[in-house]
């Protein structure tokens, strides 16, 4: 739940680790904490899976991304979102 929040936030522009993590704490339904979030998101930035991480201005000042394959998966459901005749 966490990294599919993640990716969702990202793509709607919540880059930085402080918006991305309020993002997913607002959303989330199994009850996580702030930490759990943190540890997630740059674990699994690292791992190079859906997201990715960099460093920007101070040590703990994180800006997350999106990788080229899960952008191209969102611009692919927002093109069958608006084609859907739902």
């Amino acid at each position: 739940e966490i990294l599919e929040l993640a990716a969702d936030g990202i793509w709607l522009g919540n880059n930085s680790q402080k918006d991305l993590v309020a993002f997913i704490l607002d959303r989330a339904t199994s009850g996580v904490g702030e930490r759990k979030v943190k540890t997630v998101i740059t674990r699994h930035a690292h791992e190079g899976s859906r997201i990715t991480v960099r460093r920007a201005g101070r040590a703990k000042d994180l800006v997350f991304g999106l990788t080229p394959d899960e952008r191209a998966l969102k611009v692919a459901q927002e093109e069958a979102d608006r084609n859907s005749p739902f």
